[in-house]
Parts: structure tokens; sequence; C-alpha cells
């Protein structure tokens, strides 16, 4: 009737009916359906650092134009970002070294082994400059433990209503192209690869928290599963409102990186901090301190052994004095026995 055929294997029986579905993807095929699509053909097991080069056309931002991209909280990219590789298998920001958004880089190694090609352009091209390819947007190399390879990105050409790359290996000779999200995804700026929440504690496993700088200085200890506020007297807090506090400051983001330089916390306030909290955590008993500082209308916050100051949302202090309120707040007395059971008295 149409839809499908018969077929017969090395001319001998038996007689096969094959569906069009099958029939088309198992005959129709063309020379770029069986060749290599993978735009950066390497073992991905040994894959060992990775850096993306930019501004290779000599466009680069000056200093000034740098530090006043810091100073707004605008997104910046370097001519170059390096990542490393972790014994864990993640992709660390290097030189320099920051707190790294580990979902953020492993997808981009991701998308560059796994990426395929939209289309061939020209097998063996006389000269790539037509393709913007001599001098290219933006350049990834892959280090492994055969070598280097490299991955080009070029101009950009609309085909019907794809918004396409052109792109070119440095394992094959021939260009080709690759999609708009391929592209995007390559061109990110230094920030969508830096962690954005201010700490790395894992809530399930805190052991102790102190808060400095409050009306009085703040501790708390877990004690089997009861958490006591320590000092004379001591006193139990309740699970839920310690809970509430430990997420409420595991989920506090970072707006913006204003300086990454050693010895800054003085420019921001944060040599003489208006809070500092301390949390011990996890069975090797780790702890991380976090200073912040209330300056020119801004809020700031580091994480003591580390450079790095970061700026939050102005509106944090104040909700961080209403969570400690809130932890402090005493439990409402409890209704003595039988009230509330007694009967109107009857007209």
């Amino acid at each position: 009737a149409g839809y499908a055929r018969y077929a017969r294997r090395n001319e001998a029986a038996p007689l096969l009916l094959i569906d069009n579905i099958d029939d088309k993807a198992l005959i129709e095929k063309t020379l770029f359906d069986l060749r290599d699509q993978r735009i950066l053909p390497i073992n991905q097991e040994e894959a060992q650092r990775i850096e993306l080069h930019f501004n290779l056309k000599g466009a680069q931002p000056s200093p000034e134009e740098l530090n006043r991209a810091k100073q707004l909280g605008l997104p910046l990219r370097p001519a170059l970002i390096v990542m490393t590789k972790q014994s864990n298998g993640n992709w660390q920001l290097d030189e320099p070294r920051l707190r790294t958004d580990y979902g953020a880089t492993n997808y981009l190694f991701t998308s560059v082994v796994g990426g395929r090609m939209r289309s061939l352009e020209e097998e063996n091209p006389a000269s790539l400059a037509k393709y913007g390819l001599d001098r290219p947007q933006i350049r990834i190399d892959i280090t492994t433990a055969s070598g280097k390879q490299s991955l080009l990105v070029g101009n950009q050409l609309t085909r019907g209503e794809e918004q396409l790359f052109y792109a070119k290996n440095t394992v094959w000779p021939h260009v080709f192209t690759i999609y708009r999200t391929v592209y995007d995804q390559l061109n990110q700026d230094q920030v969508y690869y830096r962690q954005r929440y201010l700490y790395d504690f894992d809530q399930l496993s805190a052991k102790s928290l102190e808060i400095q700088g409050t009306p009085a200085n703040l501790r708390f200890e877990l004690r089997g599963e009861q958490w006591y506020q320590t000092g004379n007297p001591e006193k139990k807090i309740d699970e839920i409102k310690m809970s509430n506090f430990l997420n409420a400051i595991h989920s506090l983001r970072i707006s913006y990186y204003p300086s990454d330089e050693p010895n800054r916390f003085s420019a921001y306030g944060l040599d003489k901090p208006w809070m500092t909290t301390k949390v011990r955590f996890g069975p090797e008993n780790r702890e991380e301190t976090v200073v912040f500082s209330r300056k020119g209308g801004k809020f700031y916050a580091a994480r003591l052994g580390e450079p790095s100051v970061y700026e939050l949302s102005s509106n944090e202090p104040e909700n961080l004095e209403a969570k400690i309120k809130e932890l402090l707040a005493e439990p409402p007395p409890a209704a003595p026995a039988g009230a509330g059971s007694e009967k109107p008295a009857s007209r």
C-alpha cells in the first residue's frame, strides 16, 4: 500500500516486510549522516585542563574598563578563563582559583565534548578568513594526556530561521557550523561559572553555630539530636527554629563580586565586621567563618581564609536580624490545665 517494503537478507529466505520508518533510517543516508559529527573529537576521560580564549581579534577591554565593570557589578569576561579537572571529576575555576559552580563548569565540558555539527561547509578550505576562523571570536583549548586540541568559533550566519556559527577544530581540516545554543554556552562570562551561594556547609551535618556582633554574642551546639544555646543559664533551642535559621544563612546568594584581590577587606569594612558567623559541620569538623559589613548603603561579606569580597542584597541585614530574633524567641506559655473547658454560666 505504499508504506512498507519487501526485503531479503543475503539473497536468501526469509522474505521480510520492512516498515517505512525503519526503511528511511536504514537506507536513506547522506555522507554527513555517516561521518563523525563531534565538534571536538577527544577522549573525554583524558581531559585535564580547559582554556577559554576571548577577544582574539584584539579588542580587549582596558584595565580601567574592567575595574569599572567590577564597581558597577557588571558581568566580567576576561580574555582567558581556565578550568582544571579535580580528582572527583568536577571542573574547578583556576588562575585565579575561585569558588566554582560545578554544575555550570561541568555542563560547559559536556557541551563541548558532546556537541554536534549542524552542517558541513567545506572539506578543505583554502582560507579560513571568509569564515572568521583566522581570528576567531572564541577558542577553547582542551589539554589531555595525548596533547592539546582546540575548537575555533568564527562568524555568525543565518540559514532559514536558524542562527549558526562557523567552527573548526584542530583535529580535522573541514569547516562546519554549530548551533547558537553551543555558542552561547561557550560565550559565558566568568561570573556564570562562579559559586552564587555564600556558604558551603551541609545543613544536615551542622554541629555548632556561633554568631558575633549581635546585641549579645551567641553560641549554639548540637548534642545528640537536641540543640542548646550555651551559656549561663543554658537552654534548649527548638529544632525547627534552628533548622530555619541554618537554612536562611545557607540560602544567602551573592549578587556581585567586587574584588578577588588579597588584603582588600578594610576597603569594604570587613576588617571591623558588623556580624560574624562560624559553623562547624561534617564528620571532619570543618569550620566555615563568614564576616559581614555594612558600608555606603551596601552589604558585603567574605569567607575567612579567602581573598574574595562579595556583595549581597542590601535587604539581607534586616532579614538576618529578624531570623535571629525568631531563633531566640521564647515559646508562648502553655495554657493552664483545663483552661477553656468551663461551661458558661446559665442565665
